[in-house]
């Protein structure tokens, strides 16, 4: 016998179905020789005289170990194939030991289970909506004796997930702080997470990586009013998508005050506008004082506030019609909850003819001409070199100086003496 089921293991495809349908054959003209007796041979035949019995083959799976992998949610098709099963049975049994199905039909209350045979020898189990709970080891086994089995390997992949309970959300810090930033992240295989930075102030969604190793964990120390901004925490293991988180890091300072200039003028009846320029958070008290006392609104009086972002104002005093009561000093005054800072500027007056001219005082002596008065056009020269005539017109002769040298010494005379008379009537006035 042990040599027939070895030709028949060896023969082709077409030389094994001949060899069966001769058997069946004479199993059946058998069976009729023997008369009607009310016994089914055909069940008989199936239950006693299988075709793969009578050669002496038993069952044999395709391949003895089988990986599947699926991501979380999808199908997974768990391959059996089987050779020769004869009258043998085939059940499923899952990684805690748990049969799944009898032949074809489910065992388990899960409806997620069935089994699907597109092909006489295929015994496979679909698994509908996987879980991470679903990944172990399963069998497909065969009641032999003793029990065969073919082992498949279910490996399930699970994107990258933020546990929002234990991760950080927005958070409102004062200035030197210390801010822990946590993206508490599951996943198979083990996410990376990633941290970057993004201006809250702007509408470009362009954001920053920081150069810091990475972790589910990010520390700032001594946190100051420039890392007011948005983190966000990436994580990613490869199976699509990856996912990120959002933190808003908002950063209380007290105020500070700029002034454009610390003095202004302008004159009566016009007007000025007087700013300074607030940054803080919270933004609270943002005032203008005057000798100690709050300037409001009024008809001569308006106060503006301009968002200039960032926690930043400007704050503008306008002053109509200018009068002599509101000349002085002002005071820019903010403060909130962590401190506060003033800034002054004083308001001075401008005359319209802030310049004024002076007529000399002439004295005339005797029948004397008026002294001319000084200007640049009649101003002295320098006196020339001995010998050389000023105005080029020769050389001096004898000590005499001719033509309009002449003239030069005779009006320095003139001053001179001009001079003493002034001089003495001075004393006697």
């Amino acid at each position: 016998m042990g040599k027939i089921a070895e030709w028949y293991m060896l023969s082709p495809p077409a030389v094994r179905s001949l060899v069966l349908a001769v058997l069946v054959m004479v199993v059946r003209i058998q069976a009729q020789t023997e008369g009607d007796t009310g016994y089914d041979y055909q069940d008989a035949y199936d239950d006693e005289f299988d075709d793969d019995a009578i050669l002496g083959l038993e069952p044999t799976f395709d391949v003895p170990i089988v990986n599947v992998t699926v991501v979380a949610g999808q199908m997974a098709l768990l391959p059996c194939s089987i050779d020769y099963l004869g009258k043998y049975k085939v059940t499923w049994v899952d990684h805690r030991f748990i049969p799944l199905s009898y032949e074809d039909r489910r065992v388990i209350d899960d409806p997620r289970f069935s089994i699907v045979r597109p092909y006489i020898k295929e015994w496979n189990l679909q698994i509908r909506d996987v879980t991470w709970e679903d990944q172990g080891q399963y069998r497909c086994t065969v009641n032999t004796d003793p029990v065969k089995s073919k082992i498949v390997m279910l490996h399930v992949k699970v994107p990258a997930q933020i546990i929002d309970e234990l991760s950080s959300n927005d958070v409102t810090v004062q200035e030197g702080d210390t801010v822990v930033l946590t993206c508490n992240v599951t996943g198979v295989p083990k996410p990376e997470v990633t941290w970057y930075r993004r201006p809250h102030h702007s509408d470009i969604a362009e954001r920053q990586r920081i150069q810091e190793p990475m972790g589910e964990i990010i520390i700032i120390s001594n946190v100051s009013r420039y890392c007011d901004d948005i983190y966000e925490c990436v994580a990613d293991n490869g199976v699509p998508p990856a996912i990120s988180r959002q933190m808003r890091v908002t950063v209380e300072f007290p105020p500070e005050i700029q002034m454009t200039n610390s003095r202004i003028g302008q004159v009566r009846g016009k007007e000025t506008i007087l700013e300074c320029r607030i940054t803080a958070f919270p933004l609270a008290v943002n005032i203008w004082e005057k000798d100690n006392q709050r300037v409001t609104s009024s008809s001569r009086h308006r106060i503006d506030a301009y968002d200039e972002g960032e926690h930043t104002i400007t704050l503008s005093l306008r002053i109509h019609d200018i009068s002599g009561d509101d000349y002085g000093k002002y005071t820019c005054v903010a403060a909130n909850l962590h401190g506060r800072d003033q800034e002054h500027m004083w308001l001075y007056e401008v005359t319209k003819n802030s310049r004024t001219t002076t007529t000399p005082r002439v004295i005339y002596v005797g029948a004397h001409t008026p002294y001319p008065p000084y200007t640049h056009q009649n101003k002295p020269k320098k006196p020339k070199k001995p010998g050389v005539d000023e105005n080029n017109s020769g050389p001096v002769i004898g000590g005499q100086v001719t033509g309009a040298a002449s003239t030069h010494y005779y009006t320095l005379l003139q001053r001179l003496t001009l001079a003493c008379l002034s001089l003495l009537l001075s004393q006697c006035v």
